[in-house]
């Protein structure tokens, strides 16, 4: 690749009788590749004997221990060529070790580090007593790092010193200001499936569905689990007790207007993989207790998150000032299709089928109408689902008299947020079409008798 040298190469090959021979030619560390690789971030590549004899090369003529990579890098290591590499993501060279689960890297790098952290106090955490010290001058043990100072254990995910930060990594990714994850976040968010370090969290404290949060706006670690598909892990927080129904309005860059459960967030998220993290929710022997609705307040089930497509969601960035609300065009209808038929499989009585939430009493048929939703629409009659189920505790519109609304009030009751386009038109159309047949019929004779 562009801009390595050839110490940097040799390291990323795991070659390390090249890297002697270069270090002793004078060859430094302290050039790295255009994308921030260092020659310390491949200390990976080799075995833990190798590392012990290529380290002091490295480290003793100077070696540029702040490189940080800007972009997410395939390795294939120990992999057949076959299978999928793993994904080291953006970060310091002691964060790839502990990515890698390479602990006899760390202490090498623990001396050599200065911004990194966040990583190594995560690092220090799981190993436990071999790398936690006690203070001969206090009565407590501390968990002591020559950068971040020294935390009480019962400090862990407590926000302290002039950036208020925690001894472990929580900054949300998705949020430019809030630092509300733990470490149980940043094992979910990191794409692996490896359970054995959730005990370890757990006994030194880390909050198993994160921290209390009185604003329901951060995700819980099981969410970000299932989001990410690995499922072996959510079943090792399941069988400790995570919080199947847990809610929250944020997961993710999305954001919905009431606190939703974990299930409702997968359907909201609108993903085209979603159908393996529902088949996982909503038949996994692990799961049980999981509830329809997704969206206490409103009483809103599975059903209604589906059928509502775009509705009550906002999009985020990260450095956002504020969120965007998600409109028709935004939504990647097949895969809401995909996501409404999987539900269907599992909640498909008359009594799931035609509820009614508790705001205005909307069925899933009512917000499939008002989403403009015509796959839900039909999917929802296919399954026998009625049209004629007023809102309003009895008193408003059905769903047919609604969809026959927007179509003759010529979609000004959608207009509002934005002139819609001829594809939403077209949807629309169809969908008070099908709830409305015998208008539709009467509509096509018109010509015929004039």
């Amino acid at each position: 690749m562009a801009g390595e040298t050839p110490l940097l190469c040799a390291c990323h090959a795991g070659q390390s009788r090249t890297v002697l021979w270069l270090t002793t030619h004078g060859a430094t560390a302290l050039i790295g590749a255009w994308n921030g690789e260092s020659p310390l971030h491949w200390l990976i590549s080799f075995g833990d004997e190798e590392v012990e004899r290529v380290y002091p090369g490295l480290i003793q003529p100077g070696a540029d221990t702040t490189a940080k990579t800007s972009t997410i890098i395939a390795y294939q290591a120990d992999f057949p060529a076959a299978a999928v590499p793993d994904r080291l993501l953006r970060g310091y060279a002691i964060g790839w070790a502990t990515h890698c689960d390479r602990p006899q890297i760390v202490p090498f790098l623990y001396f050599a580090v200065s911004l990194a952290r966040d990583e190594l106090v995560d690092y220090l955490v799981k190993q436990g007593a071999d790398v936690i010290k006690a203070r001969t001058d206090h009565d407590e043990e501390l968990i002591e790092s020559q950068d971040v100072g020294s935390f009480k254990r019962a400090d862990i995910d407590r926000a302290s010193g002039v950036d208020m930060r925690t001894p472990l990594p929580e900054a949300n990714p998705f949020s430019g200001q809030d630092s509300t994850w733990t470490a149980l976040h940043i094992l979910a968010y990191a794409r692996q499936d490896a359970t054995w370090p959730v005990e370890q969290l757990l006994d030194h404290g880390a909050a198993l569905d994160g921290l209390p949060d009185h604003f329901h706006t951060t995700e819980s670690p099981f969410l970000i689990v299932v989001q990410n598909d690995a499922f072996h892990l959510a079943d090792s927080l399941v069988s400790h007790g995570a919080d199947l129904n847990f809610t929250t309005l944020s997961c993710s860059h999305l954001t919905l207007s009431n606190p939703t459960t974990i299930l409702g967030h997968v359907i909201a998220s609108n993903a085209r993989n979603s159908i393996a993290r529902l088949r996982y929710l909503l038949g996994s022997p692990s799961i049980d207790g999981l509830h329809l609705i997704v969206e206490p307040t409103r009483q809103r089930s599975a059903l209604h998150r589906a059928a509502a497509a775009h509705i009550d969601v906002e999009f985020h960035g990260t450095d956002a000032a504020e969120a965007a609300e998600l409109h028709w065009a935004d939504v990647d209808w097949s895969a809401n299709r995909e996501i409404m038929n999987e539900i269907l499989r599992h909640f498909n009585g008359p009594e799931q089928l035609n509820a009614v939430e508790t705001s205005t009493g909307l069925s899933p048929m009512h917000l499939a109408v008002l989403a403009g939703n015509e796959a839900a629409v039909s999917l929802l009659l296919d399954h026998g689902a009625r049209s004629d189920v007023p809102s309003v505790g009895g008193q408003g519109a059905t769903a047919a008299d609604t969809a026959l609304g927007i179509q003759m009030g010529g979609l000004s009751m959608i207009e509002e947020i934005g002139r819609p386009g001829r594809e939403e038109v077209a949807a629309r159309k169809q969908c008070s079409n099908l709830l409305n047949p015998a208008t539709q019929s009467a509509a096509q004779a018109q010509p015929a008798l004039a």
